[in-house]
């Protein structure tokens, strides 16, 4: 007669199952796909502008307020006309120590800071500027 252990016993029938269940397992079909985004949502917070609409918890007693806009007036630009130069042909504007031929377009410091500058036009004793979309006539000082 022969005597087989309790572990011997145990370990084939570990085996055995390992096989049937690995067998079974794979009948032949794809596995599922797995989704390929990704992407994490992005989390937006609104801040509660009335008492109605809720409440910040960190802040319970503060509510939004739309920011006030800055009025941006171009009216106090202080442009001066230093010079004229160049010939009858090819005139040259010299206006806040900045040269302009006729059409040319840059940035000038004035007294309301940096404003951008187009030359229209250049005659004997003028010249016809666009100034952030507003149209202005410099003059020549007297004398000069």
């Amino acid at each position: 007669m022969k005597t087989t252990s309790f572990l011997s016993t145990v370990c084939s029938g570990t085996v055995a199952a390992v096989v049937l269940i690995a067998f079974t397992a794979h009948s032949g079909e794809a596995p599922a796909p797995r989704p390929t985004s990704n992407t994490i949502p992005k989390s937006i917070y609104v801040p509660p502008s009335t008492r109605s609409e809720g409440r910040d918890p960190f802040f319970p007693n503060r509510f939004a307020t739309a920011p006030t806009p800055t009025p941006v007036q171009t009216t106090g630009v202080v442009l001066v006309l230093n010079g004229i130069s160049g010939t009858p042909q090819n005139p040259f504007a010299i206006i806040n120590n900045r040269t302009f031929a006729k059409g040319e377009e840059q940035e000038v410091p004035s007294s309301a800071g940096r404003v951008l500058v187009r030359c229209v036009d250049i005659k004997e004793n003028t010249v016809i500027v666009d100034v952030d979309g507003q149209r202005q006539e410099l003059r020549l000082r007297s004398g000069i």
